[in-house]
């Protein structure tokens, strides 16, 4: 089956792949879109781009523009403006940002009706329209598992029932009915049906590799790995005296460091907590001060909690999140709502051990426990305080060398995003186009 015509540079049309995601694009993005984007940005600096490549994001919150820029030849980002925002009902708008609950997005529908593949990472609208085109047109889905929406689904909805009903009556519908399980239970439902149809699904880490090939005809699961850029992220930008005049951190206390939303979906709450056991231990000679690079409704809780040991400035661009992190001491990232953690892996860059929660797919991020970082078993205050203890250990110059050797390791293991466009996409979108145009 082809389809041909003529492309965007009057070329004769190459084959096209169309990547869809129920999300703005915008400064309060987290890791799902990144990683899209990161993708977007190793596609233009290819001197031959095999395929046309374009990329839909959500417009922005409130607005009905329709915007498309083409950043490189053969690369194009489009807007679209969601049908039924979930960002219209106060009740629903989260830390998470705002997709868009309709079940069908025609002006989506129209753009991507001559793509050769389409690839869908959440079961929303753009899912959903994605799910109705492969349907229609017999071409390849693709499904790429970014974030667990179900755990989102079941703490959100926590949040949310909170927040609308009386206390009582949100303990009943909580704990006893079990609403956020049930819905919770639904999205993984609404997932699993895009994977059956979908003619592969990218899997985010080996957990989730080896769970979906068991499901699954194993060849149609493939791993999508995550990328780095080691230029931006390197413990070259480690610099305390910036740090202590851009922030005002001291140069003398350990540091610990976060990123991400600052919300209970990435284990705010544990984190508070065990940096208040940390303030009052006698076992640490001087208590650590905790850097928290993000925003939520989180944020506030920390400062009024932690009061001068926290640093909470807020959002911060990618090229001074990297410097932040360079000048840690740790990484702390009690998240049990991530897929693959992208901000983990950035920390190990720039040098930083890394503390993560067991039984998640980031735990594969620690190769060497006490080296690179260590898996908390127990989510308890006093168990990550005792990790931070034990990774605070040593004297400058040991804390020296194991940055240098996690960097390097991390240089080892993790790809680049134009890697990871080039050996883990490319290839499996190329055979899955060519064996369609095959088809009678």
């Amino acid at each position: 089956m082809t389809h041909g015509g003529i492309g965007r540079s009057g070329r004769k049309r190459q084959a096209r792949v169309a990547v869809v995601t129920t999300l703005a694009d915008g400064e309060r993005a987290g890791g799902h879109v990144r990683v899209w984007k990161r993708i977007g940005e190793a596609f233009a600096q290819l001197e031959d781009r095999p395929v046309d490549l374009d990329l839909f994001y959500l417009s922005a919150p409130g607005s009905s523009r329709i915007l498309c820029e083409k950043p490189a030849d053969g690369l194009a980002i489009h807007r679209l403006p969601a049908r039924w925002p979930s960002d219209r009902f106060s009740f629903l708008r989260t830390a998470a940002g705002g997709t868009d609950l309709a079940p069908y997005h025609p002006r989506l529908a129209r753009a991507i009706a001559d793509a050769d593949l389409v690839v869908a990472s959440d079961p929303y609208a753009f899912g959903r329209t994605a799910r109705r085109w492969a349907r229609r047109t017999g071409r390849p889905l693709c499904y790429a598992m970014q974030t667990r929406h179900d755990r989102f689904t079941e703490i959100y909805a926590r949040e949310i029932l909170d927040h609308i009903l009386p206390g009582p009556l949100a303990g009943l519908v909580c704990d006893r009915i079990d609403l956020p399980g049930r819905l919770a239970a639904a999205s993984r439902r609404a997932i699993a049906r895009i994977h059956e149809e979908a003619a592969l699904v990218f899997a985010s880490n080996e957990i989730e590799r080896r769970a979906l090939a068991g499901r699954l005809a194993p060849q149609r699961v493939r791993l999508l790995r995550r990328g780095l850029d080691f230029h931006r992220f390197s413990p070259a930008h480690r610099d305390r005296s910036w740090l202590e005049a851009r922030f005002g951190v001291p140069k003398s206390v350990p540091l610990l460091v976060f990123a991400g939303r600052v919300d209970a979906s990435k284990g705010l709450p544990l984190l508070i907590e065990t940096m208040e056991v940390l303030t009052r231990s006698d076992g640490l000679r001087t208590p650590p001060h905790l850097f928290i690079a993000g925003d939520g409704p989180w944020r506030r809780t920390a400062r009024e909690r932690l009061g001068e040991s926290v640093h909470a400035p807020g959002l911060l661009d990618q090229e001074t999140l990297a410097r932040v992190m360079a000048n840690g001491d740790i990484f702390v990232f009690p998240s049990r709502s991530e897929a693959a953690g992208n901000v983990v892996r950035e920390a190990q860059a720039t040098g930083l051990p890394v503390l993560v929660p067991a039984g998640e797919g980031i735990a594969e991020c620690i190769a060497e426990t006490g080296r690179d970082g260590i898996v908390v078993a127990v989510d308890h205050p006093a168990d990550w305080a005792e990790a931070v203890g034990r990774m605070l250990e040593g004297d400058a110059d040991a804390h020296k060398r194991r940055r240098q050797a996690v960097a390097a390791a991390a240089r080892r293991r993790w790809p680049t995003w134009r890697q990871v466009f080039e050996e883990d996409l490319l290839p499996a979108w190329t055979t899955l186009i060519e064996t369609d145009r095959k088809r009678p």
